[in-house]
C-alpha cells in the first residue's frame, strides 16, 4: 500500500523521510493513536515496511474513517476510542507547526476527533514536512472552526468578535463541507496580535463551538522532513 505518487516531489520526499523516522518509534504490539492526512498515512505505509508481518499485533484509534481503511488495509486492527484506552503512541501530522510546538490543524475536518484520539495517548508525535514550519501559526493558513448545525449563522456573527472574517467552508458543489463528525467548518484568519492562549479558551467558550484548530502544548515532538530526505526533530520544553 502506498499512497504517494511514486514520481516524488520534494514534498513527498520530505513527507516518507517523517513518516520512515516515526515508524522506528513503533514496536509490535503497541497500541496507537492515528490522527488523519498524507504525513498519517504515509507513517502507515511505513510502519507496515518496517515491521512486516508483526504489523498484525499493533491495534489503533483512528481519526477518520479514512485512516481507518488505511489501517486496515496495513493489517493494523482499528478500534474505537473506549473509557480507559491507554495509547502507547499518538501520530498526526499539522497544517502550520512552530519550533516551540504549537500546531495549527483541522484542514482535513477531523479536528475534532484527533484532539480526542491525542488526549488518550502517552506520547504524541507529529510528522510534517518543512514548508509546514511557520514563524507563527496563521502564517499560510486559516484556522478551522468546528461549529454545530443548529444556529451556524449566529455561531459565525459570535465567532466574527474574535477572529478575522469566519467562512463556512464548502466542497466544490457549493454544499457544505461535513467534518468526521457530522458538524459544519469555519476557516477564519487569526489576528496578529492574538494571545493564541487566550483565543483556545475564547474560542472553546462560545456557545455553538465545537471545537478549533489551535493545538498547543499538546505534542512531545515533531519529525519534520526536509526535501533531501533529511528529518529535523523538534521536542517540547517540559518547562514550558
Amino acid at each position: 500500500m502506498d499512497h504517494e505518487c511514486p514520481n516524488s516531489d520534494p514534498d513527498t520526499t520530505a513527507r516518507r523521510a517523517a513518516a520512515q523516522e516515526v515508524a522506528q518509534l513503533v514496536e509490535p504490539g503497541m497500541a496507537l493513536g492515528l490522527g488523519s492526512g498524507r504525513a498519517v498515512w504515509a507513517a502507515v505505509d511505513a510502519i507496515a515496511t518496517r515491521l512486516g508481518d508483526a504489523t498484525g499485533t499493533l491495534t489503533a484509534v483512528c481519526a477518520s474513517a479514512a485512516t481507518e481503511r488505511a489501517a486496515e488495509a496495513a493489517g493494523i486492527v482499528a478500534l474505537p476510542l473506549m473509557a480507559g484506552s491507554d495509547l502507547a503512541l499518538a501520530i498526526d501530522g499539522a497544517d502550520e507547526l512552530t519550533t516551540g510546538l504549537d500546531l495549527l490543524k483541522g484542514g482535513g475536518g477531523a479536528l475534532l476527533r484527533e484532539r480526542l484520539v491525542l488526549s488518550a495517548a502517552r506520547r504524541f508525535v507529529v510528522v510534517a514536512e518543512q514548508p509546514k514550519l511557520v514563524s507563527r501559526l496563521g502564517e499560510t493558513r486559516r484556522l478551522p472552526v468546528e461549529i454545530a448545525r443548529f444556529g451556524a449563522q449566529a455561531t459565525q456573527r459570535r465567532l466574527a468578535l474574535l477572529v478575522g472574517d469566519p467562512q463556512l467552508r464548502l466542497e466544490d458543489d457549493g454544499n457544505p463541507f461535513v467534518t468526521e463528525e457530522g458538524h459544519l467548518l469555519l476557516d477564519a484568519e487569526i489576528p496578529g496580535d492574538a494571545s493564541l492562549p487566550l483565543l483556545h479558551t475564547q474560542l472553546l467558550t462560545t456557545p455553538g463551538v465545537m471545537d478549533h484548530g489551535l493545538f498547543l502544548g499538546v505534542a512531545d515532538e515533531a519529525l519534520v522532513g526536509r526535501p533531501d530526505g533529511t528529518v529535523a526533530a523538534f521536542t517540547r520544553d517540559p518547562l514550558g
